[in-house]
């Protein structure tokens, strides 16, 4: 049972994060995306960083079907505290901006 949730969650992940590459406009970089900018197609336009969000549910899933749950834990984990870093880094950048 496990093993199917796992490789959801991994497939679900890097689909994501495929959709979310496919549906940049022509000629954008693969910086994150600023807060006051959203694109009308693709996930972007609900969630602020779909390739990181894409990334660490695949990382997790890939985790949960290599060592078990605890394993995805971590990791799931880990991805959080990064995109939590990434995000403060952000507004950091945006409060120097203005």
């Amino acid at each position: 049972m496990m093993t199917w949730l796992f490789g959801a969650l991994t497939v679900g992940g890097f689909s994501l994060c495929l959709w979310a590459f496919v549906a940049l406009p022509v000629g954008t970089d693969l910086r994150p995306v600023p807060p006051f900018y959203r694109t009308q197609r693709g996930p972007s336009r609900w969630l602020r960083h779909p390739m990181y969000l894409g990334q660490g549910l695949g990382i997790a899933g890939l985790a949960g079907l290599a060592a078990g749950v605890w394993n995805a834990l971590a990791v799931g984990l880990l991805a959080e505290l990064v995109l939590r870093e990434w995000s403060l880094r952000e507004d950091a950048d945006r409060k120097v901006q203005r």
